[in-house]
């Protein structure tokens, strides 16, 4: 596609972009699910794709989407550290590190899944048999701030186009019955099922940034579906992501492609309507393996190869960034709650010397009862829990980031908000604060909705929503 009298006219955005690995040296320990896998081989390498940008009057923004679960506060942190330790970086306020959440990548940290259910489950690698997890975290952090470094350096002045379009690849995942309770992958070949909780976003969002020759610098594409058909293997692997970014490199030629996850906190890649069965026998059909990637990844590049065939260059594009460090409201529990957790979670817990003893439903359970304990004392110091927001403006695309697996409803409210309707709503950025439900699916119940799965309830999800919007009104004066 040839840009060049469009380039030569349009106003000024500067912009880098790199590409760095962050496969990990094996064995390593996988995150993800609740019982242990340790990853001895690579199926994909893993990646962060990196996006810097500067506009006319300064403002800055990097997007860095990283092939892992998630990034925690302290990650997030830590990469900032090391970025601002380089001459000529960007400022560090202004790095979106994402995640593709794909349940194939190391854990960052032994306490990733302690800092939610208590000090049972701390994860107990063995140093003599395995890269642990501070270490890959200490060696990958160095090589992303590296490669910020790196795209904020040589940035120059570039153009881009944008649009969107709809596919069908993210299904709601949690099953509701006819007594009211809802089951995260629960069996639709029930004769109680009543339906599926909640909502799906089929929008796909697509920005191109182009060189002044009119070649392309990088892409950017958010879908509201995570990473996780081959959630339950035990290998390395960027899931579909590797497979899009290969499709577009065999027709396009190679550049970074920053994959962002959209709100999709209550969407998996599979259509449980369609596939009627309790999960453990899906994990042999094929949206659980192979076949599965190579589905979504289709999907996906199809809708990308039909934007990039039509895309125009945006004339007038500008850069405008805003970020917020707020304090969201705290999801509690009462007292009662409390005790009576308390005194369920010691009596399963005797039942075993250590967690990995436990079937996975049992973890379930232990995690949720564990988590009511913990909230009720951590409550009594503090009512709220601090959040990083992002905002940005670029030409006709407004992106709004989240650290949380956000359900689809407070998406619905922010896309609906904005005014404008190429907006990304991005998850799993700058932290990991567990999943942010809805109201209707806390009554539910079931896992993604407990207080066990994350710190913020529906109060702290209408907050994040007004919060949003605010920060999106002021970027359009």
């Amino acid at each position: 596609m040839n840009n060049d009298s469009k380039i030569k006219s349009a106003p000024r955005i500067l912009a880098g972009a790199a590409k760095t690995d962050i496969t990990p040296r094996l064995p390593i320990r996988l995150v993800g699910q609740y019982y242990q896998r340790v990853a001895d081989k690579i199926d994909t390498r893993l990646y962060a794709n990196i996006l810097a940008l500067e506009g006319a009057d300064g403002d800055a923004a990097v997007m860095v989407s990283c092939d892992l679960l998630a990034v925690s506060r302290g990650f997030t942190e830590m990469v900032r550290r090391k970025v601002a330790a380089i001459e000529n970086t960007p400022p560090v306020d202004c790095i979106m590190l994402s995640a593709i959440h794909t349940h194939t990548a190391p854990y960052l940290s032994r306490t990733a899944m302690s800092e939610f259910w208590g000090s049972d489950f701390e994860i107990s690698p063995d140093p003599e048999k395995e890269t642990l997890p501070e270490d890959y975290a200490e060696e990958i952090s160095s090589k992303i701030a590296l490669g910020i470094a790196k795209a904020w350096q040589e940035r120059h002045e570039v153009k881009l186009a944008a649009g969107f379009d709809h596919i069908s690849i993210g299904y709601n995942r949690r099953t509701r019955y006819a007594d009211g309770h809802t089951e995260m992958y629960g069996s639709t070949f029930r004769p109680d099922f009543m339906e599926m909780e909640g909502g799906t976003d089929d929008g796909i969002h697509f920005i191109l940034i182009y060189n002044t020759d009119g070649s392309t610098l990088a892409a950017v594409i958010e879908a509201a579906c995570p990473a996780q058909v081959m959630e339950h293997h035990d290998f390395i692997c960027s899931d579909y992501w590797n497979t899009v970014r290969e499709k577009i490199a065999a027709r396009m030629g190679e550049f970074p492609v920053v994959s962002l996850c959209g709100a999709a906190g209550d969407l998996s890649p599979r259509d449980l309507v369609r596939t009627p069965m309790e999960e453990p026998e899906m994990h042999a059909t094929e949206m659980y393996n192979k076949p599965g990637v190579e589905r979504v990844a289709s999907r996906i590049c199809e809708a990308f190869f039909r934007f990039a065939e039509s895309a125009k260059v945006e004339e007038d594009a500008e850069l405008r960034h805003k970020v917020s460090f707020c304090q969201l409201p705290l999801r509690k529990v009462t007292r009662e709650e409390a005790q009576a957790a308390s005194e369920k979670y010691d009596a399963l817990r005797s039942k075993y010397k250590t967690i990995g003893e436990f079937t996975e439903g049992e973890c379930t359970r232990l995690s949720l009862l564990a988590a009511t304990r913990n909230r009720y004392e951590h409550q009594q110091h503090t009512d709220t829990h601090p959040v990083e927001i992002h905002t940005l403006k670029l030409g006709s695309v407004c992106i709004a980031t989240n650290p949380f697996e956000l359900f689809v409803a407070y998406a619905d409210r922010i896309r609906a908000g904005s005014g404008m309707p190429n907006t990304m709503v991005v998850q799993l950025t700058n932290g990991y604060e567990g999943y942010l439900p809805s109201a209707k699916a806390i009554a539910g119940g079931g896992y993604s909705a407990g207080v066990n799965n994350g710190f913020l309830g529906a109060e702290g999800g209408d907050a994040l929503v007004s919060r949003t919007l605010e920060m999106m009104n002021s970027l359009k004066k």
